[in-house]
């Protein structure tokens, strides 16, 4: 079973063995879910 992306997106969490154990699907959904934070982040800016 895989862990929800949700959990790798708490980059604290996550350890570089734990990126190597990750699945191709895995590390596209982890930089999917970053990207998403990212362009968050700089709508956010934008409307300040």
């Amino acid at each position: 079973m895989t862990k929800p992306i949700t959990y790798y997106l708490h980059l604290s969490e996550i350890t570089a063995r734990e990126l190597e154990t990750l699945s191709i699907q895995e590390k596209l959904a982890l930089a999917k879910g970053l990207i998403e934070l990212s362009q968050e982040e700089v709508r956010n800016r934008e409307k300040r």
